[in-house]
């Protein structure tokens, strides 16, 4: 087995909850909406008395440095497609999702309850309600709907990339690669790799079982195989992102865009298929990082 085959491999199971809510007031939504989500379920989830289910474990001794360094949490949100600051009108409809790793039934039933409650409480600065109508899984199954579980979530599967190329990745939101300590403005397709195998590593070492993998190689191998490969058309953003717990903004950045890959991008296209549902790079957590695969260029 290679190593990019054995990083795949050693992805653990996650579910995808995508909640269906309706506005019962006007409720004020920033351009990026993954920090106020953030902020809103932490809330939600200490209301229900169980915000300690969900910190991360502690990383493994023989885990990398990387690592150990940052654990990730098991919580990712996966909200809206970044847009300009808006005002949901009463009755108007809003879908958030959240990504689980390494799912178990208390788990999954506490977080659907705090995401009704997160929709009770409030979302955004005014702290408008929304009604919770459904949940359904990452495959559109029923989970949640009518006040009550109706279905155990399926676990997600990674979407299979078709065709033999080209294909286009696309940053639905801020994308946060950092070189030297500074904003990769231009990431290139080397980049997105090596960030989207130390991201796999990293939830393979504190959720399953950590694959052995020389990361530097990784990139190394990676640089000289894409080094011809096409650039992306990106765009640096400065947002704000809405903080519930401190009730202040705070600021976004990242770059937008799309990176266009020829064939030479091939062996690392099962790699890439399966780090986009959880996010590359730094903020994923709160929502940053958020990747489409598709085929063809655009």
């Amino acid at each position: 087995m290679s190593e990019l085959d054995a990083i795949v491999a050693g992805v653990p199971a996650s579910v995808t909850l995508r909640a269906r809510y309706r506005a019962s007031e006007t409720v004020s939504l920033p351009a990026f909406l993954g920090g106020t989500m953030h902020g809103a379920l932490g809330h939600a989830l200490d209301a229900v008395g169980a915000i300690g289910l969900f910190g991360p474990p502690p990383a493994p001794e023989d885990a990398p440095g990387f690592v150990r360094a940052g654990v990730p949490p098991p919580c990712v949100m996966i909200p809206p497609a970044i847009a300009p600051a808006r005002e949901l009108e009463p009755g108007a409809p809003l879908e958030l999702a959240v990504l689980l790793v390494a799912p178990d039934e208390r788990r999954v039933g506490v977080l659907l309850a705090a995401l009704e409650a997160m929709g009770r409480r409030g979302l955004g600065r005014g702290r408008g309600r929304l009604a919770l109508e459904r949940v359904d899984d990452g495959g559109g199954r029923p989970t949640w709907e009518g006040g009550r579980v109706v279905a155990t979530p399926e676990v997600d599967v990674a979407p299979a990339a078709r065709g033999d190329g080209p294909w286009t990745l696309r940053a639905t939101t801020p994308l946060h690669l950092v070189r030297r300590g500074e904003l990769v403005q231009h990431p290139r397709a080397a980049e997105v790799v090596v960030a989207a195998a130390r991201r796999l590593l990293s939830l393979a070492w504190t959720y399953g079982v950590g694959p052995t993998c020389d990361l530097r190689e990784l990139e190394h191998a990676a640089s000289e195989r894409l080094a011809a490969a096409p650039g992306g058309d990106w765009t640096r953003l400065h947002g704000e992102r809405w903080s519930e717990r401190q009730r202040r903004l705070h600021p976004v950045e990242g770059v937008l865009g799309t990176l266009r890959l020829d064939r030479t991008a091939e062996p690392y296209v099962p790699l890439l298929a399966q780090a986009l549902r959880f996010g590359v790079g730094k903020g994923t957590a709160l929502g940053l990082g958020r990747l489409e695969l598709v085929l063809g260029v655009s």
